[in-house]
């Protein structure tokens, strides 16, 4: 099974920067997800921020309600390491763990 990793926005990443958002070769998490919602909102700014004025017919009913429909949007960024990045000392402690099977 893959380790996965939820990156804290003060994590930082290295990477090409023509592959990066940020066009940096590195940038920490909260970069990264600034220029996301940056970009976001240039195409989707009202529905975003202020909303949509709408109607809406919920199947709970209670007939047409007059509002603002709104988008919320809410992401985290995922690190899955290479199996070989693993330094030697965290190998040895993992192979010691289980060999003692812990």
């Amino acid at each position: 099974m893959t380790e996965r990793i939820i990156l804290n926005d003060d994590d930082v990443v290295s990477m090409d920067k023509d592959e990066n958002l940020t066009y940096k070769p590195t940038s920490r998490v909260d970069e990264i997800k600034n220029e996301i919602m940056e970009r976001f909102d240039d195409d989707y700014r009202e529905w975003a921020r202020e909303g949509i004025t709408c109607q809406c017919l919920s199947v709970k009913g209670g007939g047409w309600l007059k509002g603002k429909v709104r988008i919320e949007v809410s992401f985290e960024l995922e690190f899955t390491p290479d199996k070989t990045s693993a330094s030697p000392s965290a190998s040895s402690l993992n192979d010691l763990r289980e060999q003692l099977d812990l």
